[in-house]
């Protein structure tokens, strides 16, 4: 009977990790369809953009403010 139950539970593991390979090669797969490199370089450079610019405006007013006191 314990034989029978070890025999079960290999196979309950292999499935499981069949299920795993399978779905992370499908992730890998999917991913670049999901969102083409270039959307994700232009985020990034507007993210950069916008971070730099805040920074300049931020800048700008802490020294205009200075300039009137």
């Amino acid at each position: 009977m314990k034989n029978k139950n070890a025999e079960l539970q290999c196979e309950r593991q292999e499935q499981e990790f069949d299920f795993w390979n399978k779905s992370v090669k499908e992730e890998k797969h999917h991913e670049p369809e999901g969102m083409p490199v270039w959307v994700r370089f232009m985020i990034v450079i507007a993210t950069i953009a916008l971070l730099i610019l805040a920074h300049r405006l931020g800048f700008v007013l802490h020294h205009a403010g200075s300039f009137h006191a």
